[in-house]
C-alpha cells in the first residue's frame, strides 16, 4: 500500500482516489462508485463470483467494471501461457476451480453486467470492460 500511496501522491488527481485495505469478496467498497479496476484478483471461480457481486453493490448505475488478468482462452493465439498460468494457480491451491476467459465471461454475465469489451491487453493478459446497467 505504501508504494501505491507514493505513486498516487505524485499526480494531480490524487485527491480523487481513495485507497483502502479490505476483503474485496465481502467488505463494503463504498457507494455510487464510477469505476472499479480489478487486476490479478479473479482466478478462483467462487472468489470471482463473490467479488463480482460485491463490486455490483458499490457501483452506480452505468458504473464500469474493469478486469485485467491472465486467463486461459483456447481461442487465443497464445493458449499455452494461459494453460501454464492455470497450472501454476492449481499448484498454489489444488482445491480451487480456476477461472478461464469463457468461465469469467459467464460469471460476469450471470451477475448482470453488460460486457462491452474483451481483448488481449498484452501477449499474455486480457482486459474486460463491463457496465452495470441502469435500473
Amino acid at each position: 500500500m505504501a508504494v501505491t500511496k507514493e505513486f498516487i501522491s505524485k499526480h494531480e488527481e490524487n485527491e480523487r482516489i481513495e485507497l483502502r485495505e479490505c476483503d474485496i469478496t465481502k467488505d463494503n467498497l463504498g457507494n455510487n462508485i464510477d469505476a472499479v479496476l480489478l487486476s490479478d484478483v479473479t482466478y478462483d471461480e467462487t472468489e470471482a463470483g463473490n467479488i463480482l457481486r460485491n463490486v455490483w453493490k458499490c457501483l452506480r448505475a452505468e458504473g464500469q467494471l474493469i478486469l485485467r488478468g491472465y486467463y486461459f482462452d483456447p481461442q487465443n493465439s497464445n493458449p499455452l501461457f494461459g494453460a501454464l498460468f492455470a497450472i501454476n494457480q492449481l499448484v498454489i491451491n489444488s482445491n480451487r476451480k480456476i477461472v478461464t476467459l469463457p468461465s469469467l465471461k459467464a460469471l460476469i454475465d450471470k451477475t448482470g453486467y453488460i460486457i462491452s469489451k474483451i481483448s488481449p491487453l498484452t501477449e499474455h493478459s486480457f482486459i474486460i470492460i463491463a457496465t452495470k446497467p441502469a435500473s
